[in-house]
């Protein structure tokens, strides 16, 4: 199943940074109420954890739509890749040659990679 967030009470901000670079989401909030084996539920909109067992809630700073964006697409650095894989497939996109560039790069990468950057840019055409 793996991390879906960390909860603690402070992060170093190097620490908070790099996560978010990643898409390692996390929370700083008061996590006294919190046991070994607790249930948790976040609402990063709302800014709440509901703790399922205790049926207790604990607020913390929601975070802002971009940021909640980039931690559930898999974090900064992933945006960055597709961004930079986008401008070196673009020239062979226009010459109709992506197959030769694929050779280097799997299919399955650059469609994720055009998936991604899609649902972050609805108005992904190109003008004439």
């Amino acid at each position: 199943m793996g991390v879906s967030a960390v909860l603690a009470k402070s992060f170093a901000r190097i620490f908070y940074r790099n996560a978010i670079n990643i898409g390692l989401l996390l929370i700083e909030c008061d996590t006294d109420g919190i046991d070994a084996g607790d249930e948790l539920e976040v609402d990063l909109k709302a800014g709440v954890v509901k703790n399922i067992i205790k049926n207790t809630e604990i607020t913390f700073s929601p975070l802002p739509d971009v940021m909640i964006k980039f931690l559930l697409d898999g974090g900064l650095i992933k945006f960055v890749f597709c961004i930079k894989l986008l401008c070196k497939l673009t020239p062979y996109v226009l010459k109709g040659g992506i197959a030769t560039f694929s050779v280097f790069i799997s299919p399955v990468i650059i469609v994720d990679c055009f998936k991604f950057l899609k649902k972050h840019f609805q108005r992904f055409k190109r003008k004439r």
